[in-house]
């Protein structure tokens, strides 16, 4: 995964971080209210947390419907990777297009 991160001073500016392997990631889905590592409010908020280095990446979207989709594409990429078959694209092509 790609990490791109905003500018709290700049809204307009991105900036590449660069990526994180999610093969040693967990995805913890956090209640909204205080962060108790950070000590700061989050709301539609989810951590990637490496358990061998113990790093972590606090992710907020702006509703609950982002969070629940970022939630369901984390667990579908996950299928994928278990799946000895491997990503099956089915009648149609990898994206969508009809082959």
């Amino acid at each position: 995964m790609d990490s791109i991160w905003q500018d709290l001073l700049r809204r307009d500016v991105l900036y590449y971080k660069g990526r994180l392997d999610m093969d040693g990631l967990e995805v913890v889905d956090l209640e909204d209210g205080k962060d108790r590592d950070l000590h700061v409010s989050i709301k539609n908020a989810f951590r990637l947390h490496c358990g061998t280095t113990g790093d972590s990446h606090l992710l907020c979207t702006r509703k609950p419907e982002q969070k629940q989709r970022w939630l369901k594409a984390f667990a579908r990429e996950r299928e994928q990777v278990r799946d000895p078959a491997g990503p099956c694209p089915g009648p149609q092509g990898p994206h969508g297009a009809p082959v």
